[in-house]
């Protein structure tokens, strides 16, 4: 069994709310970040891993969550240190620029927010994942996130519900 570990890039309000809904390891890069944000990050539950290089080391999945200026420069400088994660841009970027990006990637998923952040989530237990190494836990290892409900549906009502790199859907 193994615990999916999910990079989020970045813990901004939107970002934060996102990660507070995810199951597993959640985990953020607090280099070259705001104390604003680190506050953000640290009340979602999320663990940091310090630097970039090491969050893509780690991490199984990476959700880019950035203004959408900046999402293909995160992308490249993601696919730059080495990722082979499955890499979700859910930023409000042009098929063009989702493709662009999907080139720097073997595994990509073009997704979306739609509304505001929602209401923060009621505090997540994580002490199946303390470590975001610890490879003990909630999936089978058929595929990349079988079994983990990555973002929930009562959490997340007007987001993005990214449960497998083939099946994705918005709710309402």
């Amino acid at each position: 069994m193994h615990v999916v570990r999910t990079g989020v890039l970045h813990p901004g309000k939107m970002g934060a709310a996102l990660a507070a809904s995810v199951d597993g390891a959640v985990l953020w890069s607090s280099e070259d970040r705001s104390q604003k944000t680190a506050a953000r990050a640290q009340k979602a539950g999320i663990t940091d891993v310090g630097t970039l290089q090491s969050l893509v080391e780690v991490a199984d999945v990476i959700i880019s969550v950035c203004p959408p200026a900046a999402a293909v420069d995160v992308a490249g400088q993601v696919s730059e240190l080495g990722f082979d994660g499955l890499y979700a841009d859910v930023n409000a970027v042009s098929p063009a620029t989702s493709r662009q990006m999907g080139q720097l990637f073997t595994r990509f998923v073009d997704g979306g927010i739609v509304g505001p952040p929602p209401p923060p989530p009621v505090p997540r237990d994580r002490s199946r994942s303390r470590d975001a190494t610890d490879d003990s836990g909630t999936t089978d290892g058929n595929s990349l996130l079988s079994g983990t409900r990555c973002i929930s549906p009562a959490n997340m009502p007007r987001m993005l519900q990214l449960c497998s790199p083939d099946r994705m859907w918005m709710s309402g």
